[in-house]
């Protein structure tokens, strides 16, 4: 079913994702592209302080999903009468980033990936993974759900059951024993799943080409929506200690306890320098520019996302459905393209409008920073794909209409779990042990983004052993996992290009592994 061509990734795309993988990714570039979520923008969108305050005890880097979870989790834990201050930094505007460019799922990989990432990280601990990950979407739900109507209406966070079509019977049988296992591990959620062969999603739930489905338990929402609407409400709710600075990126972080030892943390900006207690990273896929050291065990990946219009004969079928596609990753050597072999859809309950976002892309663009461009190869495949996925939706040879097309920066890590806690000294290359992270969510952020900054949050106020009890242990920032080789840019390659590489590939990586891991043992570096 699959008509991907497919090739052996050669050496030179290799290397050249390498050097992408280690490079500087910047602070976010001005002007990204617009994505449709973003639009009309919030009424904060650029809210700042008249002037930076000389100090702060917390200071926040990034106003997406997490950021919002540290600065919501630390307002709301604080003793009543704590005089310790809150500061979320954003380079751009509000929420301009990925939790803004999203798909709009509420959907947890595990059931999927389940046995593969039992067979890597063991039982009882992929377990842990699956019901944080379930932990964290009940909270998304829930924070629409308890909020204000106006908030709860806007942020159009719905149940939903999520439709995904598999495009190889290999993938199908793999789809379905992992689904079995998720079950059979977490028996809260036996008879979850759905399984249709290919004949009867065409006629049962309207997707064609495609060796069988699988249908589950999701979520979809207006992300955008929710996290700015949290993030004004967090401002009039703690205006005293809660400051929220747009348009203000942080270029540098340094440490000098001399002067303030209560305030070691110097944070400089375009507008001054202010002080902080504690640092958080919510930065994704621009963390390595304020922390060189963890470049290429967290490095960006460029999305694309689009809104199209529904065609005349699709259902509406937004309230209770999403979908997405998966078929094996492929590279083209006649024009140099890899496919990630993913897209993923959810609808306008109201509207009946096509959220849809996957890539297909030139092969040195994809571990891009730049959300201010969009890859053509993956706006001529967007364009097109919509009739290839539902039998019924638009006439024969008609294209869907596309009222936007824009692009996000995620954040991956060679080990494909994020990174979540203190960080180490010998990443930050400082004194003092007040900087944390939570970054490097795979493109799944939204069954991880929420739960990690609550972690962090909570670690901060002396909460650890209650994180302990939910947080994965593989999530964590440790020097083990630093320096383990499933954390290195030469396993982050072998992950991107799963099933595309040669022998003569295979041996190149390790060669560049065997040489770095020596020249670290007894260089240090």
């Amino acid at each position: 079913m699959s008509s991907s061509k497919t090739s052996t990734v050669p050496q030179r795309v290799i290397s050249r994702l390498i050097a992408s993988a280690l490079a500087d990714p910047q602070l976010p570039r001005p002007n990204p592209t617009e994505a449709f979520w973003q639009v009309p923008v919030s009424n904060i969108s650029r809210h700042q302080s008249s002037k930076l305050p000389p100090s702060t005890t917390y200071a926040i880097i990034g106003s997406g999903v997490t950021g919002c979870s540290v600065a919501k989790n630390l307002l709301e834990n604080l003793p009543v009468d704590s005089k310790a201050t809150v500061t979320v930094f954003e380079a751009r505007a509000l929420t301009s980033g990925a939790t803004g460019r999203n798909g709009g799922h509420l959907l947890s990989p595990l059931p999927e990936e389940f046995t593969l990432m039992e067979k890597h990280y063991g039982t009882e601990e992929t377990i842990k993974m699956a019901k944080f990950a379930n932990r964290t979407l009940d909270k998304m739900h829930g924070l629409a759900e308890n909020a204000d109507p106006e908030l709860s209406k806007a942020a159009e966070v719905r149940k939903v059951r999520t439709v995904t079509g598999y495009r190889t019977k290999e993938l199908f049988e793999e789809a379905k024993a992992s689904q079995r296992r998720y079950e059979e591990c977490l028996p809260e959620f036996k008879g979850d799943h759905e399984a249709f062969d290919g004949e009867e999603a065409v006629t049962k739930l309207n997707m064609k080409n495609t060796a069988g489905v699988i249908v589950n338990t999701a979520g979809a929402f207006w992300p955008y929506r929710l996290i700015t609407g949290l993030f004004d409400r967090l401002l009039q709710q703690h205006s005293s200690r809660f400051a929220l600075e747009t348009e203000t990126p942080v270029t540098s972080v340094s440490h000098d306890a001399t002067t303030d030892p209560e305030h070691p943390y110097i944070l400089t900006t375009p507008r001054g320098t202010i002080r902080a207690s504690k640092v958080i990273y919510c930065s994704n896929g621009w963390t390595g520019h304020l922390l060189p050291k963890l470049r290429g065990k967290i490095f960006p990946l460029r999305g694309t996302m689009s809104t199209q219009e529904a065609g005349p004969d699709l259902p509406r079928e937004g309230g209770q459905k999403s979908w997405s596609v998966l078929d094996k990753p492929t590279y083209d050597a006649s024009d140099d393209t890899f496919s990630y072999g993913l897209y993923y859809i959810t609808q306008n309950a109201r509207t009946g409008d096509v959220f849809i976002g996957g890539e297909k892309q030139k092969a040195d663009e994809m571990l891009s920073s730049y959300d201010t461009t969009i890859s053509q190869v993956s706006k001529e495949t967007l364009e097109e794909i919509l009739p290839t996925i539902f039998e019924k939706g638009w006439p024969e040879n008609e294209k869907p209409h596309v009222k936007k097309l824009w692009s996000g920066i995620m954040g991956f890590t060679p080990d494909h779990v994020p990174w979540v806690g203190n960080i180490p000294a010998s990443v930050t290359g400082r004194k003092g042990d007040g900087e944390y992270i939570a970054a490097g969510f795979n493109g799944y952020g939204m069954p991880l983004c929420w739960g990690c900054g609550e972690a962090v949050a909570k670690m901060m106020l002396g909460k650890g052993e209650e994180v302990s009890g939910w947080l994965p242990g593989s999530f964590e920032i440790t020097e083990r996992r630093l320096r383990s080789p499933y954390s290195t840019v030469e396993a982050a390659v072998v992950g991107l290009l799963e099933g595309q590489l040669g022998a003569v590939e295979k041996g190149f990586l390790a060669w560049r592994f065997v040489a770095n891991y020596a020249r670290r043992m007894v260089f240090g570096v």
